[in-house]
Formats: structure tokens, sequence, C-alpha cells
């Protein structure tokens, strides 16, 4: 279960919680949002997970690597490879910005390990119901996300998780021996 978690949360990175095919207008405020994804997409990180949930008895955490070819989640202490095409997920992300039922709020400015950044809030409703709020960090100067919080209530007895992340984009590179 916590893989399938620390693999959700990754997709939420990149795309919050997936790319559903509502026919929706997009949300004009979520502009800014949507931009630092998708520049995200195609710029290598690392991110560093840490996971809360109803579901689970003790919090997990974990990290994610992405380059330019491959994306590798550490699970329970080992690295998991899978191929990853930045092009494709940009892609992909752009379309989402004209589809995704979101709403974003410009919450205010503020600095992250002394970087200036934009602070938004967003909200989704999923197709199932779910409801994903999430807060996400943009560096002023890069425009890239540095730290985001989702929080998920699915309901019954899953409950509710929160996630968060940081993310960094010096010396990305693939884990040693992978």
């Amino acid at each position: 279960m916590y893989a399938r978690s620390i693999i959700l949360s990754a997709i939420s990175v990149f795309a919050f919680s997936g790319f559903a095919g509502n026919a929706h207008a997009a949300d004009p405020a979520c502009k800014p949002v949507f931009d630092a994804m998708v520049k995200m997409a195609g710029t290598p990180n690392h991110q560093y997970l840490s996971e809360s949930a109803a579901y689970r008895a003790a919090p997990g955490s974990g990290e994610i690597i992405t380059t330019s070819s491959a994306m590798y989640v550490k699970v329970s202490g080992a690295w998991h490879k899978d191929v990853y095409n930045p092009q494709q997920q940009m892609a992909e992300m752009r379309e989402a910005a004209t589809s995704k039922p979101m709403t974003c709020t410009h919450l205010r400015d503020e600095a992250v390990a002394g970087e200036p950044t934009a602070l938004y809030a967003t909200t989704e409703k999923q197709d199932d119901g779910d409801t994903v709020d999430s807060q996400l960090w943009i560096s002023k100067s890069r425009g890239l996300p540095v730290r985001q919080t989702i929080d998920v209530d699915v309901g019954g007895k899953a409950g509710k998780s929160h996630s968060e992340l940081r993310i960094d984009y010096k010396n990305v590179q693939a884990p040693a021996g992978s």
C-alpha cells in the first residue's frame, strides 16, 4: 500500500492527481500553477516526500528523482526505475490545463528556504468524488515549484491523507547503483 501511495504522490506532483478528461473550462487563476507544473515536468528534480494517512499506522517517507529519461522512486529503501518522457508529460500537462476542473487562489508571497515564492492554494474534485486540496510554493525567480502539500479526503475507511513534498533542482542525478 505504501509503494502505491508514494507513486500516487509522485503523480500528484506532476499532474495534481491524474488527468481527468472532463470538459471544464480552466480557472484563469490556475495559469501560474499549470505553467510551473509543466516547467517542472521538463526539469530534472529530486523530490522528498512524507505522508501521513488514516489508513496507515505510521507516517511514511520516500524520494523521487526525475531525470531527462527516467523516474526513480525510492520505496522501503530500494530504488525502482521507470521510463520517463518529459516531452510527453509536458504535453499531457498542457492538455490538462484546459480540461481540469480546478480552482486556484494566490494566497501570498513568502520565502521558502530563503527563496522568494508565490503560494497558491488549489482545489480539485475528482471523477470518483474525492477532493484534492493542495498548496504549491512557486519560485518567483525560476518559475518552478519548490514545495507542495497535498490533502486528499477519500472518505470511508481510507479517510484522509496528507503529503508534503520538498523539490530540489540542484545536481540531480540517477541514484547510485541504478
